[in-house]
C-alpha cells in the first residue's frame, strides 16, 4: 500500500513539474511577442516604427505570421507592420490594413488607430477621413493615446476641411 502511495504521489510531483515547464514556455513565447509589440508601440513616430520594422522583422516575421495565422492580435498588428513597410514580406497595403482589421476585431486601440491611418492616407483602402475619425475615435475611447492625438489633430487642425 506504501508503495501504490509513492507511486501516485512520483506521478503527481512528475506531473506537476511538467505542467509547470509547459507553462513557462508558452509563457516566454507570449512575453517574446508581446515584448517585440510593445517596443514597436514606443517607437514614435513613422520614421522610428520603419526602422525597428526593417531591424527587427527580417528575423522574426515567421514567429509574427504563425501567431497572426493562430488569432493572436499582436502578431496580427506586427505582421500587418510589415505589409506597410514591406520588411520580411512583399510590401501590400492591402494584407496590411486586413491584418490589422483582424487585431481591431478583437478590440486592440493599436489596430484601431491603423486602421484609421490607412484610411486617412488611402493605404490599402480607398481615402476616407470619416472613416478613420470613426476608427481613431474607437481607439481614443480606450485611452490609446496615438488615437487620442490622432483624433484631436483632425478637429484641431480640421484635416479634410471639416
Amino acid at each position: 500500500m506504501k508503495s501504490c502511495n509513492r507511486d501516485i504521489l512520483l506521478l503527481a510531483g512528475v506531473s506537476c513539474l511538467v505542467l509547470i515547464a509547459f507553462t513557462g514556455c508558452a509563457k516566454s513565447v507570449r512575453s517574446d511577442l508581446e515584448g517585440d509589440f510593445s517596443d514597436w508601440k514606443t517607437a514614435v513616430g513613422v520614421k522610428q516604427e520603419e526602422e525597428f520594422i526593417l531591424r527587427v522583422a527580417p528575423s522574426r516575421v515567421s514567429e509574427w505570421r504563425k501567431h497572426a495565422e493562430n488569432g493572436s492580435p499582436y502578431g496580427q498588428v506586427l505582421l500587418g507592420k510589415c505589409h506597410s513597410f514591406g520588411s520580411g514580406v512583399a510590401k501590400d497595403h492591402e494584407k496590411a490594413v486586413g491584418w490589422y482589421r483582424l487585431a481591431a476585431s478583437q478590440g486592440m486601440a493599436a489596430a484601431e488607430c491603423e486602421v484609421g491611418r490607412c484610411f486617412e492616407y488611402g493605404n490599402g483602402v480607398d481615402e476616407d477621413l470619416e472613416e478613420a475619425v470613426k476608427w481613431y475615435r474607437r481607439a481614443a475611447e480606450q485611452s490609446y493615446a496615438q488615437g487620442q492625438f490622432c483624433l484631436g489633430s483632425y478637429f484641431n487642425f480640421s484635416i479634410g476641411g471639416k
